[in-house]
């Protein structure tokens, strides 16, 4: 049985881990189980007995994302091939914090990463519409209709009044 109070129960050399990172052992300790299959089953336990600890991991795991990408690259003594590394390397904290990396991405609230990929895909379409608009202006003026209308009609939700009168002169005129 999982406890899910102690979780993996990880001991991290501290001595190893840059100070402001140091906030995060507690976490690490707890989530950074080695068995895949015991960390999947005390994620599943967690999700339904505690959901509000998942919310504080990701939350604690976002915040030092791209400081822990950046100690890892500082760490030149792990780039060797697996078959080169000591017994050492394979149990340097820089790996339990890897893995937590790893772990927030399963345990994403599935609503807040679809929400989360729609306004991303929301906001490209609306940058591509800024482009294509400036091209569009220089069609009108060209009196080059036809293509005027098909690289701006995937944007008729976005277009202002005025564009959409000259839409609608373009059409009537291809």
């Amino acid at each position: 049985m999982i406890d899910t109070i102690k979780g993996a129960g990880l001991n991290l050399d501290i001595s190893r881990i840059p100070k402001s990172l140091r906030k995060l052992v507690p976490l690490v300790e707890k989530w950074g189980f080695e068995d895949p299959e015991d960390q999947d089953s005390f994620v599943e336990i967690i999700k339904k007995t505690l959901p509000s600890e998942i919310d504080a991991f990701n939350a604690a795991i976002d915040s030092a994302r791209e400081e822990i990408l950046r100690w890892g690259n500082e760490l030149t003594q792990l780039d060797k091939q697996v078959d080169q590394l000591t017994e050492d390397d394979l149990n340097h904290p820089y790996w339990a914090y890897l893995a937590a990396l790893k772990l927030r991405e399963t345990t994403e609230n599935r609503d807040a990463n679809l929400a989360a990929k729609e306004r991303l895909s929301a906001e490209l379409r609306t940058r591509k519409y800024h482009e294509v608009e400036a091209r569009a202006a220089e069609l009108f003026r060209q009196k080059e209709y036809t293509e005027f209308v098909r690289i701006l009609e995937p944007y008729i939700d976005l277009l202002s009044t005025s564009q959409l009168k000259r839409l609608e002169i373009a059409r009537a005129r291809r």
